[in-house]
Order: structure tokens, then sequence, then C-alpha cells
């Protein structure tokens, strides 16, 4: 009898195990899910926004006459997105910014790279400033509030950090400058006020806004999305590699510390150098 007892117990458990081991992958895949939902929330909006900028980005590069009409039709869709959804609106609008750009461009012929890129970067900085203090107006963004001991040591560490993505991008774009007919101190100079409207519109606005709207992953990938599709050009496609690296590490950088400072000082640094090497090696 015992034996009996011994063995119907046994096969208890066994008939438990083998319950646990069938309903394990639905509770996982359920645990899963809801660690995951909200990492997606209002993904769609993510995809829907890199697909219009994508979508005008190239065509403006393949067929330009085309780009002009696919770029109005972009801001369109961003205007509809935006008065469609409240919960998006705000990106939407910060988004919208590089058609709008990108149109002004196109309406106002330059002769050269160099002024196409000012009037470009200038529309950017103009409407990224504009647009960050309206909607900064009833609700104040926060931001790492440092010590002047922790900006000095924050400032030079980011510089260094500037400095390296800047060598890397002389390794990979030492043949491809395209601001040969510009003398270097307007360069140097101009670059920096790019490094500004770039994280004034990229950080500043899109991934900030999009940190409301999404999880903190979507918001830096869609900034870094946007930031390399905004850099493509006719002269290598090296560019949006390199801006791919770049926007990778500024949109981590904000993310972790919500501080443009620090990530302008990256940026300003990184084109700095990067031309501080084309001057000292490729131009003397």
């Amino acid at each position: 009898m015992p034996d009996d007892t011994t063995q119907a117990e046994a096969t208890g458990k066994s008939d438990s195990t083998f319950k646990k081991l069938i309903t394990a992958p639905n509770k996982f895949a359920k645990l899963t899910y809801q660690d995951l939902k909200p990492v997606f929330k209002n993904g769609w909006a993510m995809l829907a926004i890199v697909a219009v900028i994508v979508a005008a980005q190239l065509m403006l590069l393949d067929r330009p006459i085309v780009g002009v009409y696919v770029n109005a039709a972009a801001l369109a869709l961003l205007v509809g997105l935006a008065l469609w959804k409240e919960k998006v609106r705000q990106l939407a609008i910060s988004v919208a910014i590089i058609p709008v750009s990108t149109m002004i461009v196109l309406s106002l012929p330059q002769t050269t790279t160099f002024a196409r890129e000012v009037v470009f970067y200038d529309a950017i900085l103009i409407l990224g400033l504009i647009y960050r203090f309206m909607f900064t107006l009833d609700y104040p963004l926060g931001f790492t509030k440092l010590t002047m001991k922790g900006y000095a040591q924050s400032l030079a560490l980011m510089a260094v950090l500037g400095e390296v993505l800047g060598l890397i991008g002389y390794g990979m774009l030492r043949h491809q400058y395209i601001f040969s007919k510009t003398s270097l101190p307007l360069v140097a100079a101009t670059i920096v006020v790019f490094a500004l409207a770039e994280e004034t519109l990229f950080r500043g606005l899109i991934q900030q806004r999009a940190h409301q709207a999404m999880h903190p992953f979507l918001a830096a990938m869609l900034s870094t999305i946007l930031f390399t599709f905004a850099s493509i050009n006719t002269t290598t496609y090296l560019a949006p590699l390199f801006s791919l690296i770049l926007g990778a590490t500024l949109a981590y950088t904000y993310a972790k510390k919500q501080n443009l400072v620090l990530t302008f000082t990256i940026n300003a640094a990184a084109k700095l150098t990067y031309l501080g090497l084309m001057a000292t090696f490729i131009f003397r």
C-alpha cells in the first residue's frame, strides 16, 4: 500500500511538472508582451514619421523635381497627423520643420553647397527656437542641472568624445569635403551654428517631444534616424553612415542627461575636429 501511495504522489508531481512546462511558454509570452508593451507605445507614430521623412529625402536625392512635391506631401501628412492625434501633435509639428526648411532652400536657389547648407540650417535654427519657446511657455522643460565643477568635468569629457567622433569622421569623409570654395575661418564659425541648429531641432525638439509621447528608446531612435537622413547628399553615402554614429551618440547622451549644452559640445567638437584635421593634412 505505501508503494501505491508513493507511486501516486510521484505521478501527481510528474503531471504538475508537465503542466508547468506546457504553460511556461504562454506565461513567458504574456509576461514579455506586458513588459514590451510600454516600449512600443505610439510606435506607429514613429514608423509613420520615419517613412514620410525618409521617402521625401530619398526622392529629393534621386529625382529633385519629384522630391519637391514629395516634401510638400510630407509636410501635409505631418500637419494632418498633428491635427488628428493630440498626443503626437507637438512631435509632428517639430518634425515638419525638416520639409519646411527643405522647401525654403528649394525656393531660394543658391550657387554653392555652402550657401544651401547655410539657408537650410538657418531655417532649422530659427524655426526650432521659435517652436521650442512656444512649446515650453506653459510646461518648462526639465534638464540636468550641473554645478560649475560638474560642467567643467562633463564638458571636458564631451569635448574629448566629440574629438574622437571627429577623428572617425575624418577617416570616413576626408575625400568628400563639400565646402572647398569657402574660407576655413568662415566654415569653422558656420559649422558651430550648424551644430546649434541640429541640437535645437533633433534633440531639443524632436527627441524631447517624442519622449513625451513614446518610450525613451523609440524617441532616441527617431531622432537618430531623422538626423541621419537629413544629412544625405550626392557626394557620398558615407556621410549618412557617419551621421548615424554621431546621431546615436548624441541621442544616447541626451536621453541620459537631458542637457543640450553637453550634446552641443559633442557635436561642435566633432565638426571642428574634422575641419581641423582636413586643414592640417589635406589642405596644406
